[in-house]
């Protein structure tokens, strides 16, 4: 009987070319979670720079109107410009800080945005008001805000 071997074979076994997709498979899904994390992030900087610009925007506005014209229309002085404000339309709470304060004005919306400021007289010194902008927002089920401060003085 002659026996016939090669010696000279070609080619994958199906053990190996499964192990070889299984290995690729476990990669792929490694980065659709790294591409998920960086458009999550991406949304996250989008909000964030368009708060911050709402904010200054605001701000802006505000530092134009003559110094008379700034107003601390419900007198919580200081304490109004604590991080805090309750907004009672979800009943729920922007918390960074310690008290809860009443804007001074009604709150302005935009988009996901709420706009809302204080104004406390002498503070910090006398002669001057301090302006603090709140802009609050939801994302993915978490409350967020931005803060900005600002100080004008009588000219």
């Amino acid at each position: 009987m002659n026996k016939i071997t090669q010696n000279n074979q070609n080619g994958f076994t199906l053990i190996e070319v499964m192990t070889a997709i299984a290995i690729f498979a476990i990669g792929i899904l490694g980065v659709a979670k790294m591409q998920l994390l960086a458009i999550e992030g991406n949304s996250n900087a989008n909000n964030s720079t368009k708060a911050s610009t709402l904010a200054q925007e605001k701000a802006e506005k505000l530092m134009m109107l003559d110094y008379d014209d700034l107003n601390d229309t419900n007198e919580d002085g200081a304490s109004g410009l604590s991080n805090t404000y309750t907004d009672s339309n979800d009943n729920g709470r922007y918390d960074s800080g310690i008290d809860t304060p009443t804007a001074d004005y009604p709150p302005e919306t935009y988009e996901i945005y709420t706009i809302f400021w204080n104004i406390a007289t002498n503070e910090p010194v006398t002669d001057a008001k301090k302006i603090r902008v709140y802009v609050v927002w939801r994302q993915n089920g978490v409350k967020k805000q931005m803060i900005l401060n600002l100080v004008k003085v009588v000219i």
